[in-house]
């Protein structure tokens, strides 16, 4: 080949080279770099997507954190409530102590308002057996219901009553609060009663175990009674002070004696819870010891004197072994004169005016002391 030739195939050669070094170039410009923006763009929405999801965890995390700071605020709000609802019951019982009382009852019942007295009944009916007598505001503790029957406790007594006769919830706290006494109830099984606040006082009469009886007053480490229409003090150490409501007396109605005394108690049961009026006659607005006695006997047609003083000479004596349901007890003051008379009802039980309790209620027959005399005035 000539050295033209060569030199002319170089320089083709070489032009090859170069053309296909810029179809290169332009090649990359217009495939690879759109590419890269494809990549870009891919990364950018990829980006995009990781911060709305971010975005919408955060969104997510933060009600979260509402519902938890609203339920956190829910809480310490009932909390506050209940923290209130404590302090407004402490300030209430601060406000008035009587509100004590209810911490007596899991779930109180109060006899109602218009009730003079209820039977509690040893089974729910009509013609059960009746256990025991409640006064007007006697306090329980609701057992259960059965039908239309209340099974209830109060005092000893566990039976049955009418639960129409009966009030629960707000109204029997209401009663409860208005209507419970300052009492103090006696520790020891015997408690000294003493005519003034000292020790070395004269002893007149003694208490019971368990009795009740309405505060008057308190005196330097004594607690002072009206008691049978006279001061009497006992020791604060040897007593339980606080507010109570009354409670059942256990008593089994009347079956072996005579009609007239069947008649007596039975009337005289319809008043039980007739506040205690001194010189009192009349059941509408009250009685004491001697016009109660007065009224029953009058209803069988016996007439009995004013005062207790004097009705102690009518009858005959008999022991307490030959008591019958009807006859009269009679008891004394620190002198020995007879100051109070009541009905002995059986069962070791008397039905009564109590000064003490201030009201028509029932008792032990040695509620205090045994009695000064027992007479009996129907004869029979």
């Amino acid at each position: 080949m000539s050295k033209n030739k060569r030199n002319m195939a170089l320089f083709i050669g070489i032009c090859m080279v170069l053309i296909g070094t810029v179809i290169t170039v332009m090649y990359q410009k217009k495939v690879i770099v759109p590419r890269n923006k494809q990549n870009l763009y891919t990364t950018e929405m990829n980006m995009s997507d990781t911060q709305y999801q971010t975005t919408e965890q955060s969104s997510i995390g933060e009600q979260d954190g509402m519902i938890q700071e609203s339920r956190e605020e829910n809480e310490k709000e009932k909390k506050k409530t209940n923290e209130q609802q404590h302090s407004d019951t402490e300030a209430a019982v601060v406000k008035d102590p009587k509100a004590k009382v209810l911490e007596q009852y899991q779930k109180l019942g109060v006899v109602r308002e218009d009730v003079n007295y209820l039977n509690i009944r040893e089974m729910p009916t009509t013609d059960s057996l009746i256990i025991g007598k409640m006064p007007k505001y006697c306090g329980m503790n609701v057992l259960d219901t059965i039908g239309d029957w209340y099974y209830v406790q109060s005092g000893d007594v566990v039976g049955y009553v009418g639960a129409e006769f009966i009030v629960t919830g707000k109204e029997a706290e209401q009663l409860a609060i208005l209507h419970c006494k300052k009492m103090l109830q006696v520790i020891p099984e015997m408690l000294d009663v003493h005519k003034q606040p000292s020790k070395d006082s004269a002893v007149w009469t003694k208490l019971n175990q368990n009795e009740r009886y309405i505060v008057k007053d308190q005196v330097d480490g004594w607690y002072l009674l009206d008691f049978n229409s006279e001061d009497a003090y006992v020791p604060e150490n040897d007593v339980i002070v606080d507010y109570y409501l009354p409670q059942a007396e256990g008593w089994t109605s009347v079956t072996n004696c005579s009609k007239p005394r069947k008649e007596l108690i039975e009337y005289g049961m319809q008043y039980l819870g007739v506040p205690y009026v001194w010189g009192g006659t009349d059941f509408a607005t009250g009685v004491d010891c001697s016009g109660f006695t007065l009224l029953c006997y009058n209803h069988i047609g016996i007439e009995l004197p004013r005062t207790s003083y004097n009705q102690v000479n009518r009858g005959t004596l008999v022991s307490l072994e030959d008591a019958k349901p009807g006859d009269l007890m009679f008891y004394t003051d620190g002198e020995g004169v007879v100051n109070h008379v009541a009905i002995y009802i059986g069962d070791g039980k008397i039905l009564q005016s109590a000064n003490s309790l201030h009201q028509v209620t029932i008792s032990a027959y040695n509620y205090n002391t045994e009695p000064y005399a027992i007479k009996n005035i129907i004869g029979d």
